[in-house]
């Protein structure tokens, strides 16, 4: 029988939902076994170093080195590698899981998980980091409509990254679509349980978390300001930042900012942190707070919900598709620094309990890669 080739391309997939849902569907690829179909990853190297020891080389070829890291070189390879060699086979499926990637073939399915170029304040983030962030932008825009033209299937995290991104689009041009959204791992434990029934009032300190890449759409900013206007009312609290780069232009003046006020030694900012460590500042955490401008998902949404955290989010993008249904999430307007500090408060000094988390309520990472393997396929997958 002759082989087929299914060829996923990770090339951008560093940081955030990428890695974990790229995580997850290595680990579901890893038990298929049928000898028809060859399976290859290409990736940047901070993935690789996450993946080495969660694949079987007999069955997966992961493909990553120091040149693909680097931007430029990834979008001659994608545009070269991916057009020329596999988009033009026949006996190739193509899944590329970044949106700034290139998609100018045929037989591709898209996984959308950028939507920076849709929104005002993308510019606006991108003109705080230089020009070579604000022609990136630019450049996904017209990457995402083309892409979305050319390829034959399109996979959505979520309705509005969805309905963002056809926009302006003939439906007679638009290929197979399909939402399939991230999910989170059943995390919900009698251990968690113990700390919902633990009332803030009976604490000392109150501990506040955000977890994000460092970029001026993420809003950390509004959420410190939010935090020493709290203080200064007399409240006792941590603030713990976390999950980015310190090199941004938004991230060192946000440090600078916190060394300069008075209240820095109650304020933690932590650069780029494992998927464990995340969880495990969840677990000690009393309030997440997620005000981001625009988010495709927002996985660590549901990550702070299934700690059993107070959850204060944006009612913005996806975050109110994301959330819906949930408990113990609040949604305010995440610019409005007022808002988010008498939310904070009113949680606070009003105790609600937290209520129970159905664990139903987040499907299985295993049913969703099938779900996906399966469209892009054409055919279930085992």
């Amino acid at each position: 029988m002759k082989n087929k080739y299914l060829i996923i391309n990770c090339l951008r997939t560093i940081s955030g939902g990428g890695i974990v849902h790229c995580l997850e569907l290595l680990k579901y690829l890893n038990t298929y076994k049928k000898n028809d179909l060859k399976i290859k990853i290409y990736c940047h190297s901070l993935l690789r170093e996450k993946i080495s020891e969660r694949y079987d080389s007999t069955n997966i070829n992961i493909i990553s080195n120091k040149y693909f890291d680097n931007t430029f070189v990834s979008l001659i390879v994608e545009l070269f590698y991916f057009g020329f060699l596999y988009g033009l086979r026949k006996d190739t499926y193509l899944l590329n899981t970044d949106a700034s990637s290139l998609y100018l073939f045929r037989n591709q399915t898209r996984m959308y998980n950028d939507l920076l170029a849709f929104e005002k304040i993308g510019y606006k983030t991108a003109y705080t980091e230089g020009i070579y962030s604000i022609l990136r932008l630019i450049s996904i825009f017209f990457i995402q409509k083309l892409g979305l033209l050319i390829s034959d299937k399109a996979v959505f995290l979520s309705y509005f990254s969805r309905n963002c991104i056809i926009k302006g689009i003939p439906q007679f041009f638009l290929p197979k679509i399909k939402v399939i959204p991230h999910t989170t791992h059943k995390l919900i434990s009698k251990k968690f349980f113990k700390k919902a029934n633990n009332k803030l009032s009976n604490k000392k300190i109150i501990k506040l978390l955000y977890i994000s890449p460092f970029y001026e759409y993420k809003r950390q900013y509004e959420v410190v300001k939010a935090f020493y206007s709290l203080l200064e009312r007399g409240l006792n609290l941590e603030l713990t930042l976390g999950g980015g780069e310190k090199n941004t232009n938004y991230a060192k003046k946000l440090i600078k900012n916190i060394k300069n006020n008075n209240h820095f030694q109650k304020l933690k900012v932590f650069g780029p942190l494992t998927h464990s460590k995340v969880l495990s500042l969840m677990q000690e955490s009393d309030i997440f707070i997620f005000n981001s401008a625009c988010e495709t998902f927002g996985i660590t949404l549901l990550e702070a919900v299934s700690c059993y955290c107070h959850v204060i989010c944006s009612k913005s993008s996806a975050l109110p598709e994301v959330s819906k249904n949930l408990n113990n999430i609040y949604l305010v307007d995440g610019s409005n620094i007022d808002y988010i500090a008498e939310k904070i408060h009113w949680i606070i000094t009003n105790n609600p309990p937290l209520k129970s988390i159905n664990i139903n309520s987040f499907p299985s990472w295993e049913k969703l890669e099938d779900e996906l393997i399966s469209f892009v396929l054409g055919s279930k997958f085992n």
